[in-house]
């Protein structure tokens, strides 16, 4: 009788993980077409993330670069990032993903507006300004296209602080940070960078 229990507790058992399976099998089948789109955005997202770490590493912020756009791993930025790039392309729930993901990752410029009517914003600390501009490297090798002349298109669509728009645009022509001195001291750049030029600053290796 014992044995019995057994083997139909056994029966239960392997009939309810088949079950299981079946209906996880049922589900990517009827969903096939959103499980291609999701595939494909988590493709792209550690490809960039992967991206993202190389240049990172390059100055020596490799733990931004591990953490780097995690927010596109929720649900709320994952299926509307699949959406659009991928599928359906459902503007407004792009949006709401895009401004969600602004207001989680310190590495966008957005994320340090003070008042987008008066275009004021905060300076950007140094490691996101790096993690940022590692950030568009990353992208200028997945898309293709040169770093330099994208910003040149869009940085007047920016809203950024003039101590980081000054330190951004060396960053971006030599790899290295600027910073404003004090008149009286002499500007120690050993790079040709355009914004010396017409404000004194202190260009130094990039640093966390």
């Amino acid at each position: 009788m014992e044995e019995m229990t057994d083997k139909i507790g056994l029966f239960f058992v392997y009939f309810w993980t088949a079950i299981f399976f079946l209906l996880i099998l049922l589900y990517f089948y009827i969903h096939r077409s959103n499980m291609k789109k999701y595939w494909k955005n988590l493709k792209h997202i550690f490809r960039h993330k992967w991206y993202v770490l190389e240049e990172c590493c390059k100055h020596e912020i490799v733990w931004q670069g591990i953490v780097h756009d995690l927010s596109k791993f929720s649900w709320i930025e994952f299926r509307a990032y699949a959406d659009n790039f991928f599928g359906d392309k459902k503007r407004t729930d792009f949006d709401y993903a895009w401004l969600h993901h602004q207001h989680k990752n310190k590495h966008h410029w957005n994320y340090w507006v003070v008042d987008q009517k008066k275009k004021t914003a905060l300076p950007m600390p140094d490691k996101y300004l790096v993690e940022m501009f590692c950030d568009w490297k990353a992208m200028s090798r997945q898309f293709d296209n040169d770093i330099k002349e994208w910003f040149d298109k869009n940085k007047n669509k920016m809203i950024l602080h003039p101590d980081t728009l000054i330190s951004l645009e060396c960053l971006i022509e030599t790899g290295y940070l600027a910073y404003i001195s004090e008149p009286e001291k002499p500007c120690v750049s050993s790079v040709s960078c355009s914004s010396c030029s017409s404000i004194q600053v202190t260009v130094t290796k990039s640093e966390e």
